[in-house]
């Protein structure tokens, strides 16, 4: 039967603006647009709300859970009908010997066996799930990486570096949409640079565009980007894209003057159309142990639980974290936690959570690393709300919440899971920015910016994906 969204307002940044519209619907197709309504037709009243394409989050993490919540769960609710997933260097192919074992622990409360080895093997997996909810994928450069090398630090030989350049290939023409990097985390930050020159080039040739979590976001940040963009100059890539970006610690917020100024330069110095995207909110999240000692950051999580397994480097770490200042505790939000005992605290400060159970701050953190650093995440509250209205202000900057499909059920989640794309849409207006240039950014013109294979835009012959709206 047919179906007709009556009393819309159409907006999709191309076609419509706001007209006041019926829009029918047959077998999931736009049919028509109706000044009228239609007689044998179910009759859907949207009390004026508007109508556009649904959005499209350019930087997400729906890779494995997409196959348990094939609607999107709460990326749906937010609005979001299409995701780019396989961001910040990580995504779940291609695999080998080498890191199956260490990503099926990342994934492993996914519950989803890891029996694929490329690109292609893995959309094969999820075709038959998907359910009005669309993931699309970067190739993970640290997950590339361990496919040749493992995930130990040392040089990679030639033989090493070939082995990832036609992995890299083969995954670019399965249809991946580009390379991302994550050069904060390991194994991605081990990478020397005759081995991303190698992947620059490889993604130049192909004509795809490297997305990148920089290799610091604050106290080295113009260092990070201009790296980046000497990357892209000396190897001939001419699309970059940078992750969450922004201005992290107080004492870097003054940069964003010459962090502008840089990405204006881009073009001009280096040859680079950059964008770039962002969440709409000041807290940002990572595993809780980044709070450790310094030596621990570039060992990957599940090894962290390892060495915490022997007492003396147990005592160690527990020492280094009783010896922050109270106000780290106060700040820090027990983002995720797979811990039974721990779980229904998510949402409260490590201070709270201490005061709760009559612990330290500093002995549950540790008590949650050592059991399972993979799966347990923290909110830091490090980022300016001016920079970041900056940020999302800017014609180059695309929504990106930087979340993963999440059951509906109550639980506790960072807001920027389902609301980014609603906060991005009442922030942007605030300073004054034209509703149909907002979505325009959420819907075509990031097919375009990352070349998705779709329509994202109101016309008849149009799949009937929307996003319904005050």
């Amino acid at each position: 039967m047919k179906k007709c969204y009556a009393n819309v307002k159409l907006i999709d940044g191309r076609n419509f603006s706001g007209e006041r519209k019926n829009v029918v619907v047959e077998d999931g197709i736009i049919t028509a647009f109706s000044d009228d309504l239609p007689g044998e037709c179910e009759i859907i009243d949207c009390e004026n709300r508007y109508l556009s394409p649904a959005w499209i989050d350019v930087h997400g993490h729906s890779d494995l859970s997409v196959f348990e919540l094939p609607d999107g769960g709460t990326r749906r609710a937010g609005g979001f009908g299409i995701e780019i997933a396989g961001n910040c260097g990580l995504s779940p192919f291609p695999l080998t010997d080498l890191n199956r074992a260490n990503l099926a622990k990342i994934y492993e409360s996914y519950k989803m066996p890891l029996d694929w080895q490329s690109y292609a093997e893995y959309c094969l997996k999820l075709q038959p799930k998907r359910r009005g909810f669309e993931v699309f994928s970067f190739c993970g450069h640290n997950t590339l990486h361990s496919a040749a090398l493992g995930y130990e630090e040392k040089i990679p030989s030639a033989d090493e570096l070939k082995k990832m350049s036609l992995l890299l290939e083969e995954t670019l023409e399965q249809g991946a949409l580009g390379m991302s990097l994550g050069l904060l985390y390991s194994p991605g930050r081990f990478a020397a640079q005759n081995e991303l020159d190698i992947l620059f080039k490889c993604c130049a040739e192909h004509e795809k565009i490297v997305c990148a979590h920089l290799r610091s976001e604050g106290d080295f940040l113009l260092e990070s980007i201009k790296e980046m963009f000497e990357l892209c100059r000396r190897n001939g890539l001419h699309d970059f894209h940078i992750s969450h970006l922004k201005t992290a610690k107080a004492a870097n917020f003054y940069k964003i003057d010459a962090l502008f100024e840089l990405l204006d330069r881009s073009e001009k110095d280096y040859g680079v159309n950059v964008t770039f995207d962002r969440y709409p909110f000041t807290q940002s999240m990572t595993q809780l142990s980044v709070v450790g000692p310094e030596k621990y950051l570039s060992v990957p999580d599940r090894i962290i639980m390892e060495h915490l397994k022997n007492p003396a480097e147990k005592a160690d770490f527990l020492k280094y974290l009783a010896d922050l200042p109270a106000e780290k505790w106060d700040k820090t939000v027990l983002a995720k936690c797979r811990i039974g005992k721990f779980r229904n605290f998510c949402g409260m400060t490590f201070a709270e959570i201490g005061a709760s159970l009559g612990v330290s701050p500093a002995e549950i953190a540790l008590e949650m690393i050592a059991e399972d650093s993979v799966g347990t995440c923290a909110a830091f509250d490090t980022l300016s709300e001016e920079n970041m209205l900056r940020i999302i202000c800017d014609s180059r900057c695309f929504c990106g919440s930087d979340e993963t499909a999440a059951k509906i059920d109550g639980q506790w989640l960072m807001p920027r899971n389902q609301f980014s794309g609603f906060r991005t849409i009442e922030l942007q207006m605030q300073k004054g920015i034209p509703l149909h240039e907002i979505i325009a950014k959420l819907t075509w013109r990031a097919v375009e910016r990352f070349k998705l294979p779709l329509v994202k835009e109101l016309c008849i012959g149009s799949p009937a994906d929307f996003t319904l709206f005050i």
